[in-house]
């Protein structure tokens, strides 16, 4: 949800901002310190995430962060708007600039909260998630392919998301498509994922696809990787016929 972008162009997005530190008169300077609550946030979220995510489980860690992340990218637009272009009839230049100053302020604040909600929610859990619902031998595979997509995706935003910005308005709507995706994200965890703690594999795919779908698709799967069930009821027997020899051998000796 445009973390990384957050992370890399952090400096950049604040400069966009205007925002700046008192009495430092370079807005590089005042950018790069306010930067670090970004990078402190999502550190922070990612601990706390490690900390809770087996309390409260996966799908509600996700319920939880995602909509303030919702509403923090929507006010996160709007302050950015202000933040360069509110109170733009005002002719006092100085309650224009203490009006987008406060709105500047609030912008920053806002993007901790987009950031630490955003860690908490969606970084380590998708990856918790992804070993609940994959079987072990496809569990490599899939793993690998989720983090090529991801890095594919992070690649594309980053290479974008500088001349987005950079638009008088991209900049602020940039935010909006942000709180787009995190809406669809909402809308698809809340209908599709089920609560995947304290369940088996097969449990959670049963609860993503049905029973039907799924045995059909682990027999084709199975078949694939050259993996053969074992027939339980045989095995048992089996071995209780071996234990009753070996009783039997040593009970006449």
């Amino acid at each position: 949800m445009g973390t990384s972008a957050f992370l890399y162009y952090g400096p950049e997005i604040i400069e966009m901002s205007q925002a700046d530190v008192t009495d430092i008169f370079e807005k590089e300077e005042s950018a790069d310190i306010l930067d670090n609550f970004i990078v402190v946030a999502f550190v922070l979220g990612n601990l706390a995430s490690a900390f809770l995510i087996m309390s409260y489980g996966r799908k509600k860690m996700v319920l939880l962060s995602l909509p303030i992340a919702f509403f923090g990218a929507l006010i996160l637009s709007f302050t950015m708007h202000e933040a360069n272009y509110g109170d733009e009839d005002e002719s006092n230049e100085g309650v224009k600039q203490e009006y987008r100053h406060l709105d500047r302020m609030i912008f920053i604040g806002f993007l901790v909260v987009y950031m630490s909600a955003i860690s908490i929610g969606l970084s380590t859990t998708v990856w918790s998630i992804t070993s609940e619902i994959i079987p072990n031998y496809l569990l490599a595979e899939a793993s690998s392919l989720i983090a090529t997509i991801g890095w594919i995706i992070n690649f594309i935003i980053n290479s974008i998301f500088l001349n987005i910005v950079d638009d008088p308005t991209g900049r602020w709507a940039v935010f909006l498509v942000l709180a787009a995706f995190t809406a669809v994200a909402i809308v698809f965890v809340w209908l599709f994922l089920p609560e995947t703690i304290g369940k088996s594999t097969k449990d959670n795919l049963e609860a993503i696809i049905g029973k039907a779908d799924l045995d059909k698709k682990r027999f084709e799967l199975r078949k694939d990787f050259g993996i053969k069930d074992i027939d339980v009821q045989a095995k048992s027997e089996v071995l209780k016929k071996d234990v009753n020899e070996i009783k039997s051998k040593y009970r006449f000796q």
